[in-house]
């Protein structure tokens, strides 16, 4: 048999791999350029971003060749970096030799890809990889959802904290959306969170993590960028808001953004849920100052 795998240029054909008892390995994208696709494992399968690896990642921080796989007896995988320029972690451990993977297994690609190890038959996995899809993203907006950013968080600060990156988290606040839907409509509070939505993914990195937080809140992860950088990128956020028409029923909808930004390393931020809250508390002072400005989270 044989099934399709949609990429993100093409759709594709599977070729049918030998049959595992324990069904076929294989690894989901849980994070990149193509959230959500499916790439099976052969023995001696390159994984990077150059053209004619065994498995093709495109996305710019993984290596051109990252690391190596090899299926050995009673249908055990094992990764080896092979010298990539950054790290490949595995479950949050930086990997230099090779390493036996178990089910689940969280494989970090440097600062730009996250894929997930699993056993699954073709029907199963493309299954799979359609509702991790959907599961993880806001259904109005096409963004992530809280649960893949809490998840996802967690990876990134280990990384931050283990190499000691620079991380940065800009929280962003609709002002006044509350009159948004009171004045003009739930219709129009939909398509101003899907158009905020959209200049925000349009504003940032592609390696830049953006999420709808809950409600009118937006959160966006940046690993590698420094607390100043983080403040110019929010900047540019909220200007690409106020910029824009928001048009609705034939008239305009006026809508601005307040931004907190909190980055790590700092000496209280310790953890992913002190990231976050400094984020909060530096959007609360943007808000008390005003609204449509950017703050920056600094202890006195």
């Amino acid at each position: 048999m044989t099934i399709y795998e949609k990429t993100k240029t093409d759709v594709v054909p599977i070729v049918p791999l030998p049959d595992f008892g324990t069904g076929r390995p294989c690894l989901i994208v849980m994070r990149g350029t193509t959230t959500g696709a499916i790439h099976w494992i052969t023995d001696g399968a390159v994984l990077g971003r150059e053209e004619g690896v065994s498995i093709l990642i495109p996305v710019e921080e993984v290596s051109r060749r990252q690391c190596r796989f090899e299926i050995r007896d009673n249908d055990e995988v094992w990764i080896e970096d092979i010298a990539s320029s950054n790290d490949t972690l595995v479950d949050g451990q930086r990997i230099s030799r090779s390493t036996r993977l178990e089910e689940g297994a969280m494989i970090q690609l440097g600062f730009g890809a996250v894929v997930k190890f699993i056993y699954h038959d073709e029907l199963e996995a493309a299954f799979q990889s359609r509702m991790y899809d959907a599961a993880l993203r806001d259904p109005l907006t096409g963004l992530f959802n809280r649960r893949y950013l809490d998840e996802y968080l967690e990876a990134e600060f280990a990384f931050a904290s283990r190499h000691k990156a620079a991380l940065t988290v800009c929280m962003i606040d609709l002002d006044h959306f509350k009159q948004v839907n009171d004045i003009h409509g739930h219709e129009a509070g939909d398509l101003v969170l899907a158009e905020v939505g959209k200049r925000i993914s349009e504003t940032v990195r592609t390696e830049d993590t953006c999420c709808r937080y809950g409600g009118e809140e937006f959160v966006i992860l940046s690993l590698g960028i420094s607390l100043d950088g983080g403040l110019v990128l929010a900047e540019r956020l909220r200007g690409a808001v106020q910029d824009h028409e928001f048009r609705f029923d034939g008239g305009t909808v006026p809508v601005t953004v307040s931004v907190g930004v909190a980055g790590f390393p700092y000496p209280s931020i310790d953890s992913p849920q002190s990231l976050l809250s400094s984020a909060d508390q530096a959007l609360y002072l943007a808000k008390q100052r005003g609204r449509n400005r950017c703050k920056v989270f600094i202890t006195q």
